[in-house]
């Protein structure tokens, strides 16, 4: 998350410097914490871009021990409200004083600290933020929804869900790993699921999520997030469900970006879906 600078009567050239040094991936702050979170990789990874990235999506949110501390139930008692964070540099220097995660984060203050470390570590990012955004929670593909018999919603059977909107990062970067697949990868510091004992996402390239091609690195985790069709299942009087209704265009909506260069949203929902 980079802090807008204030308005002042400086010269160009001086504002210019002042925005530079408030760009938190440049900072030597960002710089410590990277080395420091870096440090617990193996050497041999750290020439990938991405297993970097993949790394940094997992040691950006604490539940592998990491930056920063989750809460989405409204009480911040003992840290700080998420919306009220401005800069990716109070995080880190908070982080790198103290030693321990901060608290605490949601979405947007994971996708703008984890655009802060992978632009620090080189890696060129954006943040991306999806509208209508699917939570699989069973790797299907399918958001499923489930009512009783007498047409009420069953909330504790329905373990998938549509958030209002999700923040993640796009890192752009080679893939060698997959034939055409060069470009833009979503990664997510968010902890939502596990991916391969870890709460780690990405990075699953456009080209994959677009196609619905499958593969490594959660790229079916994010299809979901973008595409996946909600189901409505109906419980039966006699036992079992019933599939009612699909409705296929309800999640991911005006997924967007920053416009490089201009203050102004970009939408690139047609590279996901």
């Amino acid at each position: 998350m980079i802090r807008r600078p204030p308005r002042s009567t400086q010269s160009r050239s001086s504002a210019a410097s002042d925005v530079y040094k408030r760009q938190a991936q440049f900072n030597t702050v960002s710089l410590a914490v990277l080395l420091s979170e870096l440090n617990g990789q193996d050497s041999s990874k750290r020439r990938s871009a991405i297993l970097v990235s993949r790394h940094l999506s997992a040691r950006v949110n604490s539940n592998g021990g990491g930056i920063l501390v989750g809460r989405w139930d409204g009480n911040y008692a003992g840290g700080t409200d998420p919306s009220a964070w401005n800069g990716s540099d109070q995080i880190l220097a908070q982080y790198q004083t103290t030693g321990a995660a901060v608290q605490y984060g949601q979405c947007w203050v994971f996708g703008g600290l984890l655009n802060t470390m992978l632009r620090c570590s080189g890696i060129p990012a954006r943040p991306i933020t999806n509208f209508d955004s699917g939570h699989d929670t069973d790797a299907n593909k399918v958001l499923d929804y489930y009512f009783k018999a007498d047409g009420t919603f069953d909330d504790a059977a329905t373990d998938d869900s549509i958030w209002n909107y999700h923040v993640w990062c796009d890192a752009w970067m080679k893939r060698p790993d997959q034939a055409a697949q060069d470009g833009w990868q979503a990664v997510d510091a968010t902890p939502q699921e596990q991916s391969v004992g870890a709460y780690q996402c990405g990075p699953a390239s456009h080209a994959a999520v677009k196609c619905n091609l499958g593969g490594d690195y959660d790229v079916d985790f994010v299809y979901a997030e973008v595409s996946a069709p909600m189901k409505q299942w109906r419980a039966l009087p006699g036992g079992g469900v019933a599939l009612v209704g699909t409705v296929n265009d309800v999640v991911g909506h005006d997924i967007s970006t920053k416009t490089a260069g201009a203050n102004t949203r970009q939408d690139i929902t047609a590279d996901y879906k």
